[in-house]
């Protein structure tokens, strides 16, 4: 079910930068039901959006990630098991490769994903992939980040993901 825009702006402004929120889940306020956010998450009814006082639908007011995988090296350690809990994690480690800084928020999106195995720890989903945000700002060329990543394998089956890096606000 559809809950139509995700933001309503009635009177002072708003601008969006880097986010992208089709599809996302949206919780219900009092009185309301919960449902997922259109194509045109922005309504405008007497306010300011990116600088317009356009009344209505906001369309493309949330812009798409950046794919930046050829700017990145993502590497990770080998999995261990916690007995108790039965999670698999490793350690990952982005790196900016390229020359020029990669503006944050700074995803990884874990494509091909080995199936029945689900990541515990994830920030979120995007296009049918789990991620998780490893950096909330900018990365420097030659910078490094490292994150814990979570898998739960019930079937205890090889973990196997395509990482890809993205930009911008999942």
């Amino acid at each position: 079910m559809a809950a139509g825009p995700a933001i309503f702006v009635n009177q002072g402004s708003v601008t969006i930068v880097d986010s992208n929120s089709i599809g996302q889940s949206a919780t219900a306020g009092t009185g309301a039901s919960n449902g997922t956010a259109d194509a045109t998450p922005v309504f405008n009814f007497a306010g300011m959006v990116n600088g317009s006082s356009t009344a209505g639908p906001i369309a493309g007011a949330f812009p798409p990630p950046t794919d930046v995988s050829s700017q990145v090296s993502v590497t990770q350690t080998g999995f261990l098991r916690n007995r108790v809990t039965g999670i698999w994690s490793s350690t990952m480690t982005v790196t900016n490769v390229g020359a020029t800084p990669i503006a944050g928020p700074v995803q990884v999106l874990f494509t091909n994903l080995t199936a029945g195995v689900g990541m515990t720890n994830k920030t979120g989903m995007y296009q049918g992939a789990p991620f998780l945000t490893v950096s909330a700002g900018t990365m420097a060329p030659g910078a490094s980040v490292s994150v814990s990543i979570q898998f739960s394998d019930p079937s205890n089956s090889l973990i196997q993901f395509t990482p890809a890096t993205d930009t911008g606000v999942i």
